[in-house]
């Protein structure tokens, strides 16, 4: 089988975070399939489904699929209850993530949340496909209000957009898009895996791969990302809301803003940078189960039409 040009991994499993997770995610796979065959892009999504619910079906049976290269694959609610904080949260985003770019296919590896669309322009830049080694590619986000479903009128329907501040690496929720060639994400073992929420360890990776020598490249909007504003989701100023939220659970180990700043002083002072994965990263020893589907258009393509 042919090799994508990209995979596009994301998280996830089927308990209705935030409110329709399922029809979020069938949205989101069903526009990056349609962009796909129309700009001419060998992907494929790479589920990892973390700790899924035993009174609820896979996602790989839930989500519809039949138009892209769609693999699931599965993080069993054994190995989930290893973890110290299994019981305060299901989902442990980041080692999830580092499971599925260890066994992505694509030349390069997008990692994504099953909550964001992709926009024309940023899909149209990537079908040139000529991205290099040794960069770390970013796109910004921009939040788009409660039930969006498709790209049609998202303009008219912002609610914020998330930049960062001149001279700084592009952190501001940068765990919506961070691209990398699969031979980088492997040298730099994937995001941290330590026994905590997933919140900050995003900008952890974006000055690791920084302080590793790898350069930082955001795409210019209109090239962005949009995020579907959802309950439970990060929102700048989240670990102050009065509502309930796992951000600001302070049962749950988490890094503070104070705790990422520390952590990039210390890169900053490292010579050589060190490594905070071990070479086991992204459960590599594990033997996961996995369901793939391969009825994507770039298959079905004969020599002639490549």
């Amino acid at each position: 089988m042919e090799k994508p040009y990209l995979s596009i991994v994301m998280a996830s499993r089927n308990d209705n975070h935030g409110g329709d997770l399922n029809c979020r995610t069938q949205a989101c796979v069903d526009s990056l399939s349609e962009q796909a065959e129309r700009y001419d892009i060998p992907i494929e999504i790479v589920m990892v489904e973390w700790n899924p619910p035993a009174d609820q079906p896979s996602l790989h049976a839930v989500i519809k699929h039949d138009n892209c290269v769609f693999r699931t694959i599965v993080v069993s609610p054994e190995i989930h209850a290893r973890y110290k904080q299994a019981e305060l949260f299901p989902l442990y985003q980041m080692i999830a993530k580092n499971v599925g770019i260890r066994r992505a296919k694509g030349r390069f590896i997008i990692a994504t949340n099953v909550d964001i669309f992709f926009s024309n322009d940023l899909m149209r830049r990537l079908a040139k496909k000529n991205l290099e080694k040794n960069l770390l590619y970013r796109a910004y986000r921009y939040d788009t209000e409660f039930g969006v479903r498709s790209l049609e009128g998202i303009e008219s329907k912002l609610i914020r957009i998330n930049l960062s501040n001149k001279d700084e690496l592009c952190t501001n929720a940068c765990g919506d898009f961070q691209m990398m060639h699969r031979d980088n994400w492997n040298e730099l073992r994937g995001y941290y895996e330590g026994d905590l929420f997933s919140i900050h360890l995003d900008s952890v990776f974006e000055y690791h791969a920084h302080y590793h020598g790898f350069v930082e490249y955001v795409f210019n909007p209109p090239a962005v990302t949009y995020h579907v504003e959802h309950d439970g989701g990060w929102v700048p100023g989240v670990e102050n809301l009065k509502n309930y939220n796992r951000m600001n659970d302070t049962r749950i180990k988490k890094l503070s803003y104070q705790d990422f700043l520390d952590i990039i002083a210390l890169m900053a002072k490292k010579t050589p940078p060190f490594r905070y994965n071990n070479e086991s990263w992204g459960l590599a020893g594990e033997a996961l189960k996995e369901y793939t589907n391969e009825k994507s258009y770039w298959l079905r393509k004969t020599p002639k039409d490549m």
